[in-house]
């Protein structure tokens, strides 16, 4: 949101002017930070499943198909 043309700056996102270089790279920067917690988030969700997928498999039913 801080790239579009709405004004959050009063909920504490100022604009990103994506028009200027600096602008861009700081939008790059934070896309890629933003995508890297999501892989972080993506691997624990994971984690999660397969303790469960484990759980389920000692209690005798069907095993769970690969994810990864």
């Amino acid at each position: 949101m801080r790239a579009s043309p709405y004004d959050l700056a009063e909920l504490g996102y100022p604009a990103v002017k994506i028009e200027t270089p600096a602008g861009k790279a700081e939008y790059v920067a934070g896309q890629r930070r933003f995508a890297e917690a999501g892989q972080l988030l993506r691997r624990r969700v994971l984690d999660a499943l397969d303790v469960l997928d484990g759980a389920a498999g000692s209690a005798g039913g069907a095993p769970a198909p690969q994810r990864r």
